[in-house]
């Protein structure tokens, strides 16, 4: 749940790789699609984190993406970045 109460974020999974993440309002209107992907093996939760009303953090990794297991959203715009952990800054 988001820290204001006002939205659930879960994972949907189909065939043990496929993930939809999706929103809804608490009340369990308002039914969205977030994104979808594909990741290597199953895992239910993705460890997904609300950093704020608006943003969550999960992990998806993929052989096809091994450098950006980190995804990071606005659930209200829907854009997504991908973010490399093991990345070290000069």
């Amino acid at each position: 749940m988001s820290p204001d109460l006002k939205k659930i974020v879960f994972v949907h999974t189909e065939y043990e790789h496929h993930y939809y993440l999706k929103m809804m309002n608490a009340d369990g209107t308002n039914l969205e699609l977030i994104t979808q992907g594909v990741c290597e093996g199953y895992d239910e939760q993705l460890n997904i984190i609300w950093l704020d009303n608006e943003r969550i953090i999960w992990e998806a990794y993929s052989s096809k993406d091994p450098e950006n297991p980190v995804h990071y959203c606005n659930v209200t715009t829907k854009e997504i970045t991908k973010i490399n952990p093991n990345f070290m800054g000069e």
